[in-house]
């Protein structure tokens, strides 16, 4: 069945949490990224691979923040 995201391929958002790698922080709240790839079927529901900072995180959609066009 269609799972309804709120975000799709190539859209600009920003992440609302800081992300860490091993317990060390490499993206703060607030920094803008794109999503390479919309994940339907995660068992936690939507996540998304977001590309931040030259790194690719996969993470949950209550991550992440639009973008506002100005």
């Amino acid at each position: 069945p269609w799972v309804p995201t709120r975000f799709f391929y190539s859209d600009k958002v920003t992440v609302r949490i800081p992300l860490a790698v091993r317990g060390q922080v490499v993206v703060e709240a607030g920094q803008a990224g794109d999503v390479i790839k919309v994940l339907r079927d995660n068992p936690g529901g939507p996540a998304y691979h977001v590309h931040v900072d030259g790194r690719t995180f996969q993470v949950p959609e209550a991550t992440l923040a639009p973008i506002e066009d100005s």
